[in-house]
């Protein structure tokens, strides 16, 4: 992969039904090979897609994403 930009750094608190969140997240913007095939390792993510800023966006506003990813998707450099 290559660097396309800085790490952001992402602290949300939120709650849920069990009290609070509080969750950092570390986001490294990278591009990756055409043909890379990127494995879940920790369990954290669904699934990895490839889909246009457009369809994202559209994810985004159905609730399809979680807020932790939402916020760290719309800060890569196709949004800015």
């Amino acid at each position: 992969f290559t660097p396309i930009g800085e790490p952001s750094r992402l602290t949300v608190l939120r709650p849920v039904p069990e009290g609070w969140m509080r969750e950092v997240s570390v986001t490294y913007p990278v591009q990756v090979a055409r043909d890379a095939r990127p494995v879940n390792r920790d369990g954290e993510v669904e699934c990895f897609e490839l889909v246009t800023p457009e369809e994202l966006l559209a994810r985004i506003e159905r609730g399809e994403v979680t807020v932790e990813a939402s916020i760290a998707l719309l800060a890569l450099p196709c949004f800015a």
